[in-house]
């Protein structure tokens, strides 16, 4: 969901604050597609919220084996972008 109000440029405040806070407690159970793609969508909308940039950092970071070029290269943009 988070992709597609980002891929559209539609930043609703709230929507987004519920997508991060339940984000958080999700994380865990994210594929590599599905934390590339969250992590796309909060840079493409300038979103700052250091906790959840630190829980992606560090999924990300367990995740790597499974991650792909997409994703690596999603991630990598989003640290370079915030």
């Amino acid at each position: 969901m988070a992709w597609a109000f980002a891929k559209i440029q539609h930043m609703d405040q709230n929507l987004f604050a519920a997508i991060c806070s339940q984000s958080m407690g999700l994380m865990g159970q994210f594929g590599a597609q599905n934390l590339g793609n969250l992590a796309w969508a909060v840079a493409k909308l300038l979103i700052e919220d250091a906790p959840l940039m630190m829980a992606i950092s560090n999924m990300a970071r367990q995740k790597m084996q499974s991650c792909g070029h997409q994703e690596i290269g999603n991630i990598a943009w989003v640290f370079a972008t915030l």
